[in-house]
């Protein structure tokens, strides 16, 4: 009847075994077989039923991070067949026949691969991966030479034989005072070739006294092996303004040079879209695609009171725009995120996190912070840049100035909730959509107009 009770034998038919839950992702094997347990699950799963995602798996948080494993091709194999199978085909003949595919199926993997079976298996990432705690890192840079012994050294020459090559007989005391209006590392080559007599009074402390001597990105390969002597020319000198350089900074420190140091920032090659290309040791930046067109700065901006943070590029080539980007024209800005900390840059500029970027369009110079508009003005606009320009940004009160050719053209001040603090780490931020095809950074420390 509909409320008597069933028989016991009919209840007991009706009551069934739960189904093993299926296992989401699938653990990671080593060199041997995991072991099964009798509902076919790997005793490795079971334990990760409580939701949490094993260390061990090739996909955490959506972000892959770990190099291909030897055996990734058999994890769809493996399966399907641990869904399709019981208790009782999992037998210990079945045990033993998978782990003969998967021990098979590893020895062709390595035969291929002999070279990097250590790091394969490993379960330490190695420190060449681009994914490594969930941050996106730099690989090393390359190891620079500070010694070169079978470099030319120059001929150091008694004082009389120097003033002899000096032209118009004009004594090194003097030739030092004028050069030091004009000399740059930059032109250290180019006047050291004027006369025989040059090479000497380049490297005198007096031609140096005062200056800021600029180490560029790309002048740091050639100028290492020589590095160390050139520091004793330059101990007199205001500054020494050097790339970003872990091995370049190490040699400063160890030589117990006093002159102050300052780390000027670089377009980082490791931070960008894949539609811009950087050059010249991170002082350049090209497009090369259409979209993906964003790069970060590989150092923060020098501020502080009295000095407020500026930065400037040159427009080197401006031509058509891409199809649809008529309007708009490059995006430059700064983000208070360290690089290291930002795994997805975005498209543009503005989609960098926890940034204000200035973007020039056809009619106007809009401010967005975080991707949002908060301001804009008509003191310059994308049809007043030309080619060989140059554009600079000025962080002062919380609020940005535009420069062009070193003139003011435009003050963009935020709502209160959006100014940019003072004491923040700033770092560059730029896109190449619109004409702007190629950009170069400046070595101005503030507006200047030449």
């Amino acid at each position: 009847s509909r409320s008597g009770s069933r028989p016991a034998e009919q209840m007991s038919s009706l009551v069934m075994e739960p189904e093993a839950p299926e296992v989401p992702f699938p653990t990671v094997l080593g060199p041997s077989a995991t072991l099964l347990d009798r509902t076919g699950r790997s005793q490795h799963a079971a334990k990760d039923m409580d939701g949490t995602l094993p260390r061990s798996l090739p996909l955490v948080g959506f972000l892959r991070h770990a190099p291909c494993q030897v055996l990734y091709g058999q994890l769809d194999r493996l399966l399907n067949r641990r869904n399709a199978a019981s208790s009782s085909e999992l037998s210990a003949a079945g045990n033993q026949e998978l782990g003969e595919d998967l021990k098979s199926s590893e020895a062709g993997s390595l035969d291929q691969s002999n070279k990097n079976k250590s790091d394969e298996r490993s379960s330490v990432l190695p420190r060449a991966s681009p994914y490594v705690g969930f941050k996106r890192h730099s690989p090393p840079s390359p190891k620079l030479t500070f010694s070169d012994p079978s470099a030319p050294q120059l001929l150091v020459l008694p004082k009389e034989d120097v003033m002899a090559l000096l032209p118009g007989g004009v004594s090194e005391e003097v030739w030092s005072v004028v050069l030091s209006y004009i000399v740059e590392v930059s032109a250290i080559r180019a006047l050291s070739l004027v006369c025989h007599g040059f090479p000497e009074v380049v490297r005198a402390e007096a031609t140096w006294f005062g200056r800021a001597v600029n180490v560029g990105g790309s002048r740091v390969p050639l100028l290492a092996p020589k590095f160390h002597s050139w520091l004793l020319a330059w101990r007199l000198a205001k500054k020494l303004v050097l790339p970003r350089s872990v091995q370049l900074l190490d040699a400063v420190a160890c030589s117990g040079c006093k002159v102050p140091v300052e780390v000027a920032w670089r377009f980082d090659p490791h931070m960008k879209g894949t539609g811009v290309e950087v050059l010249r040791g991170g002082t350049a930046v090209q497009r090369v695609a259409d979209e993906d067109l964003v790069v970060l700065g590989d150092a923060p901006l020098v501020h502080f009171p009295g000095r407020p943070g500026f930065m400037e590029v040159r427009l080197d080539k401006r031509g058509q725009a891409p199809e649809g980007d008529e309007l708009n024209d490059f995006g430059f800005g700064v983000t208070a995120c360290n690089p290291g900390d930002i795994f997805n840059i975005g498209a543009v500029a503005d989609e960098v996190p926890c940034s204000w970027v200035v973007d020039f369009t056809h009619s106007s110079v809009v401010l967005s912070v975080n991707n949002k508009e908060v301001t804009k003005g008509g003191g310059v606009t994308a049809k007043d840049l030309r080619e060989g320009d140059r554009v600079g940004l000025q962080i002062k009160n919380g609020c940005i100035e535009v420069f062009l050719n070193g003139v003011l053209c435009e003050r963009l001040v935020p709502p209160l909730e959006d100014r940019i603090p003072a004491t923040t780490d700033l770092y560059p931020v730029l896109d190449l959509y619109g004409p702007t095809a190629h950009v170069s950074r400046t070595e101005s420390e503030e507006p200047t107009r030449f």
